[in-house]
């Protein structure tokens, strides 16, 4: 069910969060969840997010997310500001963290990347 759901949403990014210092399962759930809310104060975005272990650091979590925004907050310097929310909402003071944003591309199945190890890991995941 979460895999047609996701596949059928118009989503404007497919994005992944981390941050430049080791995350706990429910504090990297927190800070995604923080973010959502700062996002939501400038616009009427919606999303999922899913928490993964960092496989290739070996320790921590890491954020993926759909989301959505409408049409008049698709410009580029809003890209920006979702950038800038996610590095205030992780503490800027503890380092730049990575946000990777790239347009939502179906083709590219992220439905099926966002799931695949879903019942595995036993991810957190949230709607922002």
């Amino acid at each position: 069910a979460w895999r047609e759901y996701i596949g059928s949403g118009a989503w404007t990014w497919f994005g992944t969060f981390t941050t430049s210092y080791a995350s706990s399962k429910s504090s990297m759930s927190g800070l995604m969840d923080r973010f959502g809310k700062a996002l939501r104060t400038h616009t009427t975005a919606t999303g999922l997010y899913f928490i993964e272990p960092n496989v290739r650091r070996g320790e921590g979590y890491h954020a993926h997310a759909v989301i959505e925004v409408p049409e008049y907050f698709k410009s580029p310097s809003n890209y920006q500001t979702v950038i800038d929310l996610y590095q205030k909402m992780a503490g800027a003071d503890k380092g730049k963290h990575m946000v990777k944003l790239e347009a939502y591309n179906q083709s590219r199945k992220a439905a099926e990347y966002l799931t695949k190890t879903m019942w595995v890991n036993a991810p957190e995941y949230g709607v922002i």
